[in-house]
């Protein structure tokens, strides 16, 4: 017989899997930012609120700006929220080319260290297969766009992630 997860993880992830159950349908859907879990993983989820890490860009870089996140707060102590931290650093920076990438092998090692507090969301625990996956299906190549783009990222005063596939 098959284990259903509680009711509180299926009503914790349902932002999540709207994203994914929308992007896998194709087109193109409009997500607001919000938290996945800790003070650094969600779409535009910045040192415990929304703040994109990047409101312009030219190409793979992100143009340095004041309103852009300052991933100086601290983690919620999880491996899974450093990697988040660390990968919001990267979409700041002025090569945002590797991110996506870095921020999977990060998760990885996660996985592969077991113990250490979980990431959460409220009381529930969020594991970094989860995130993972969230970001193994993002289409883009640098956080949430193309690296050859050029121009303004929705700013967080409208919260919204623009996602295509």
């Amino acid at each position: 017989r098959a284990v259903r997860p509680p009711i509180w993880h299926t009503l914790a992830m349902l932002p999540l899997r709207s994203l994914l159950l929308l992007s896998a349908a194709g087109g193109l859907c409009i997500v607001a930012g919000f938290q996945v879990c800790g003070n650094y993983c969600g779409p535009t989820w910045c040192s415990g609120e929304v703040v994109d890490e990047c409101t312009k860009i030219d190409g793979a870089a992100c143009v340095q700006s004041a309103s852009n996140c300052q991933e100086d707060g601290p983690t919620d102590g999880s491996c899974s929220d450093a990697c988040c931290r660390n990968h919001d650093r990267c979409c700041g920076s002025t090569d945002r080319s590797p991110c996506n990438t870095g921020i999977i092998d990060c998760l990885n090692q996660c996985l592969r260290a077991s113990g250490g507090p979980s990431c959460m969301k409220g009381v529930v625990p969020i594991s970094p297969a989860l995130i993972k996956v969230a970001m193994e299906f993002d289409p883009f190549e640098c956080c949430g766009t193309f690296c050859s783009g050029v121009g303004v990222v929705p700013t967080s005063s409208t919260n919204l992630t623009a996602v295509i596939v």
